[in-house]
């Protein structure tokens, strides 16, 4: 988990892509993605970078068996979706599909 201050308080929050881990959460899970080897714990994806676990862009085309429950369900082109740390997910018979990624409101420029 991963807390950042805002208005003098600690919340939760996704951790910023980029950001590197000793370990992954105890929780993830192994997948693949067009070819490439991905890692995903409540609602973040982590790739294996020089022995690291770097947070990473979520993938279009990834499929999770479940999304955390502060997931927002929304409308998405008329269809029923969700979001979460700035990707799109559609209901599939095996979980919930990434449709689209948002821009990342913490990348900097």
């Amino acid at each position: 988990m991963y807390y950042t201050k805002r208005r003098g308080f600690y919340v939760r929050a996704f951790p910023p892509r980029g950001f590197r881990l000793r370990a992954l959460p105890i929780t993830a899970v192994a997948l693949t993605v067009r070819g490439v080897n991905y890692n995903y714990a409540d609602g973040v994806f982590y790739r294996t970078v020089e022995g690291e676990y770097e947070i990473a862009t979520p993938p279009v085309g990834a499929v999770v068996n479940e999304l955390p429950k502060d997931a927002e369900e929304i409308d998405f082109d008329g269809i029923s979706a969700y979001e979460l740390n700035e990707a799109i997910y559609k209901v599939v018979e095996d979980g919930y599909e990434i449709i689209e990624v948002l821009e990342d409101e913490n990348k900097q420029d």
